[in-house]
């Protein structure tokens, strides 16, 4: 006879639930933000406006797919938001500042 999967209960869905939020949706606002900071610092270095643009758009899926498949092997939520931060940060300030 097939064995089904227990039920899972409300603190684990909202566990996943969280985790999923924290990917998909806070990793790309982090990625954004880096993205723009690398777009603008391009632009800074003396690139051309496309090719800067370029840079940007490469740099924000290349940095949500780091970003999230190191989160992915974290344990503690609190790990995967700093770490969203941290590249928030780091992409925002030259993007805000510059």
């Amino acid at each position: 006879a097939a064995r089904r999967a227990p039920r899972p209960s409300l603190p684990d869905i909202a566990r996943r639930t969280g985790v999923f939020l924290i990917v998909a949706l806070a990793d790309l606002v982090a990625s954004l933000a880096f993205g723009w900071g690398a777009q603008r610092l391009a632009w800074l270095s003396g690139m051309a406006e496309a090719d800067a643009l370029i840079v940007g758009l490469f740099a924000l899926p290349l940095c949500w797919a780091l970003l999230a498949s190191w989160q992915l092997t974290r344990i503690r939520i609190t790990d995967m938001l700093l770490a969203a931060l941290g590249v928030a940060i780091a992409g925002g300030l030259p993007w805000l500042t510059l």
